[in-house]
């Protein structure tokens, strides 16, 4: 199970550096400033569908919560992760 924590963790870390690249030319490119700001926490969320007209998959519950906090208040152009998170890949 670690394995798979520590491998999620290095797929998102490639992603999220390929993001920061493509934003970075995107900006060059349109001359705008857009940034970007990441949150990641893990733990157990409850995950379904709602809406009967135009049903949308969503996911709750606080790691959501957390992650989103984090994401809000974090600094233009970083990635926070949760210290337990952190400690579960080092």
């Amino acid at each position: 199970m670690f394995e798979l924590i520590l491998l999620l963790l290095l797929l998102f870390y490639c992603c999220f550096k390929c993001l920061h690249t493509k934003l970075d030319n995107i900006n060059k490119e349109s001359f705008n400033s857009f940034t970007l700001r990441i949150g990641i926490s893990h733990g157990p969320v409850v995950a379904g569908v709602i809406g009967a007209k135009k049903p949308q998959y969503d996911i709750w519950g606080d790691t959501v919560n957390l992650a989103s906090r984090m994401e809000s208040t974090g600094v233009h152009g970083s990635t926070q992760v949760r210290d337990r998170s952190y400690t579960k890949a080092k």
